[in-house]
């Protein structure tokens, strides 16, 4: 098992919503998320960086597909749509800020380097042991 994974299901098995736990495999992850190239779960970022981020991101995301779809047919409530892209997003990046705050208390901590020290430096030594 690699490393991503392994972090992925310990994680987990700590009571962390998977899609908190990406590691920076993807695209989107990386783009929307990532810190950095060392790749490290969303769960370990700042919830106010994930809040922005998911804000600005999601609520253009939803603006575009919704112009194309709906609302350039009529333009004239251009205030509106503005206001109603800008609801969603933060709806959006409050729903992530909300899932990463609850994870980082349950886990009891918001530094990487910390819980990987703690958590898996230990435990590969203990896999690698067995094999």
């Amino acid at each position: 098992m690699n490393k991503s994974k392994f972090i992925k299901q310990h994680l987990i098995a700590k009571g962390v919503p998977a899609s908190l736990t990406a590691d920076g495999s993807s695209f989107w992850y990386r783009f929307v998320y990532s810190e950095g190239k060392e790749g490290k779960p969303l769960v370990f970022q700042s919830p106010i960086k994930v809040l922005i981020r998911s804000f600005f991101i999601y609520s253009s995301v939803w603006g575009v597909c919704m112009w194309f779809m709906a609302w350039r047919l009529t333009p004239e409530y251009w205030p509106i749509y503005l206001t109603t892209t800008m609801i969603n997003g933060f709806l959006i990046g409050g729903l992530q800020f909300f899932l990463v705050s609850k994870a980082q208390k349950k886990l009891g901590t918001t530094r990487w380097e910390n819980w990987y020290q703690e958590n898996y430096v230990p435990l590969n030594i203990a896999v690698s042991a067995t094999e």
